[in-house]
């Protein structure tokens, strides 16, 4: 039975006590919601439709995303993303400081929508929304919290994964060039060799995505233990798909290896990650040096001689486009899946996007070789 009491205060507090549930209590301006309010809440704990939100009422989103953070990042293959994503997440206010309780998908659908008009683009946007959604499925499964997922009711962007996007000869050269700045630039300002040994980092960093076409976080996971110069690949243990492969070495590649810290002695640095950076270090070095880049091309070519959209839209993701689409002038395939670790040759095929002019040479060889043979 609950219990209807006056306070102090002048309002009406109803108290509801049921063997094998919590005790709730609540307070009301007049003693009818306050009877009303005790008779419907007593009435879902007799059927078992009744839900405790007391702790969902008390966690905000920001404290559910550190716990997540700490609990549930470390354990996946893309922690270096998803610990800036979430970081990202907490960051906004509006939404981080709700409760698991509070939060609606009203509130999604605007941060999803707030993301659209800053011009993420709808593969980023949905990897925002994918982290609050497993963040509500972890708190009600496994630390039973119960929430309703918000993410589930609102409809997400449609992704359109399809890119043609290519790296000119000259914007590989002013991409470079900035990075070059950008690394004497920190050298000069700070005098410290952390600081210009981080942003060396992140050029060879970059020339070695070009030459090897590898995801953005895979380098990171290097020892020199992976590395092989006599076999000349490198071993990637832990990729997207869950399998480890082995990646060849251009002699580009291996001269990038090399020339790392200690002036390229290798016997000496043959310890440790091969890249000493971080991957926050590298998103922000690349999205300055692409701006830095511009410039520098906008400062030495004529407006009338510029070519339109210069390293406009060019995400690092298009570098492994670029490398996969010169590897492909080499290798068959099969053999590209490999290098690549692409498991579906659909989604290769993307990334397959062979200069015609090469095709129509190869063509005219293999006829006049054909001729010749007559």
């Amino acid at each position: 039975m609950a219990t209807i009491r006056q306070l102090e205060s002048g309002k009406w507090q109803a108290v509801v006590r049921k063997k094998g549930q919590p005790k709730k209590y609540k307070s009301f301006a007049t003693k009818k919601d306050a009877e009303t309010w005790a008779v419907d809440l007593e009435a879902k704990m007799n059927r078992g439709t009744f839900n405790d939100l007391s702790e969902a009422e008390a966690l905000t989103i920001r404290e559910g995303l550190k716990k997540y953070l700490e609990e549930i990042t470390p354990k996946k293959r893309g922690c270096y993303q998803e610990a800036n994503r979430i970081k990202r997440l907490m960051e906004n206010k509006k939404l981080s400081d709700k409760s698991f309780a509070t939060l609606k998908p009203f509130d999604v659908a605007k941060y999803r929508d707030d993301m659209g008009r800053e011009g993420l683009s709808p593969s980023t946007i949905n990897k925002q929304l994918s982290i609050i959604s497993h963040l509500f499925e972890v708190a009600l499964k496994d630390w039973g919290i119960h929430c309703i997922n918000p993410v589930k009711q609102i409809t997400k962007p449609k992704v359109n994964n399809s890119r043609d996007r290519r790296l000119s000869p000259v914007e590989e050269k002013y991409l470079m060039a900035a990075l070059e700045d950008a690394s004497a630039d920190v050298f000069t300002k700070f005098k410290s060799s952390v600081s210009r040994n981080r942003n060396t980092e992140v050029i060879r960093l970059v020339q070695f995505a070009i030459e090897t076409a590898m995801r953005k976080a895979e380098p990171f996971q290097l020892t020199w233990a992976d590395v092989d110069f006599e076999k000349r690949v490198v071993t990637l243990r832990e990729t997207k798909n869950g399998k480890s492969r082995e990646v060849p070495l251009s002699p580009r590649a291996i001269e990038i290896l090399k020339n790392g810290e200690d002036g390229g002695n290798v016997v000496k640095i043959r310890k440790g990650k091969v890249f000493k950076t971080t991957y926050s270090a590298l998103t922000q070095s690349f999205n300055r040096a692409i701006k830095r880049a511009q410039r520098m091309y906008a400062r030495d070519v004529p407006g009338d001689e510029q070519v339109e959209g210069f390293l406009v839209d060019f995400t690092y993701h298009d570098l492994r486009h670029e490398a996969t689409s010169r590897l492909a002038e080499v290798f068959e395939m099969h053999e590209l899946m490999k290098i690549t670790g692409h498991s579906d040759s659909r989604m290769l095929n993307r990334y397959n996007q062979q200069d015609m002019g090469n095709a129509a040479l190869k063509l005219e060889q293999h006829l006049a070789k054909k001729q010749s043979s007559a």
